[in-house]
C-alpha cells in the first residue's frame, strides 16, 4: 500500500453497482461468467415490463456468449395473469428465443419445479 493510497478493495462499490439491474436482477453481467454454461433460467415477472426487457437483454447476451444452451423461461405471477401488462405478442416475441416457457407462480409454486426439471433434461439431453 503506497502511502496517501487507500488499499482498493477487490470489487469497487461501481462494479458491484453496475452488475445490479434496475428490476433486482444482473443486467451488466460479465461474459467470462457465462463460460462453461450448460443452461440459463430466465424469469419474467408479467406485472413488470421492465423485467421482459431485461430478460431479452440477458438472452441476447447468452445467445452472442454461449454455444446454444437451453434457456428456459418462467412468466411469473401466473396467478395474477389478469394483472399482468406485458401483452401476449411480446411474450410470443421471446418465447421463441427459448428453448421452453413456463407460465409460473412462486407464490404457490406453480410449475416451479417443472421448470427446474425441464432445464435439467434439456441440459443432459445435450451432452
Amino acid at each position: 500500500q503506497l502511502r496517501g493510497h487507500p488499499q482498493r478493495p477487490p470489487f469497487s462499490i461501481r462494479r458491484q453497482r453496475q452488475m445490479l439491474l434496475r428490476c433486482g436482477v444482473y443486467t451488466n453481467i460479465n461474459v467470462s461468467y457465462l463460460r462453461g454454461a450448460s443452461g440459463a433460467k430466465l424469469v419474467v415477472d408479467g406485472t413488470r415490463p421492465d423485467s421482459l426487457e431485461v430478460a431479452n437483454e440477458l438472452r441476447t447476451l447468452i445467445s452472442d456468449n454461449c454455444n446454444d444452451i437451453p434457456v428456459v423461461l418462467m412468466l411469473n405471477k401466473c396467478d395474477l395473469e389478469d394483472d399482468w401488462v406485458i401483452g401476449p405478442d411480446k411474450i410470443a416475441t421471446l418465447e421463441q428465443k427459448v428453448s421452453t416457457l413456463f407460465k409460473s407462480s412462486a407464490k404457490d409454486g406453480k410449475n416451479v419445479d417443472e421448470a427446474f426439471q425441464k432445464l435439467a433434461e434439456l441440459m443432459l439431453e445435450r451432452d
